[in-house]
């Protein structure tokens, strides 16, 4: 703990560590290959997030529609167009 502290390693195993550590961050090619792998995992949760959002907006415009609710009204409130509402809708089997 007290090197994670900051303290200077006091045994064998963390100078072994803080030695690795240091080669990790001087390798120009880890480094590179850490960014491209940072982008990939932003990439992906971007668009899972996009998906989600997606995914949850039709699950709206699903109780909407089985509520009887226009499909103007669902598409304004939704900001999805008429004609993606009418698909969410027969895709359902509600329309």
């Amino acid at each position: 703990m007290d090197y994670v502290d900051g303290h200077a390693a006091s045994d064998e195993l963390l100078r072994d560590i803080e030695s690795a550590v240091d080669e990790a961050k001087h390798c120009e090619a880890w480094r590179e290959e850490y960014s491209m792998l940072s982008m990939d995992h932003y990439t992906y949760w971007k668009e899972g997030v996009a998906e989600g959002r997606a995914e949850g907006k039709a699950e709206v415009v699903i109780q909407m529609l089985r509520k009887h609710l226009s499909l103007e009204m669902i598409a304004e409130v939704t900001n999805f167009t008429v004609e993606e509402v009418k698909a969410i809708a027969k895709e359902h089997a509600l329309i």
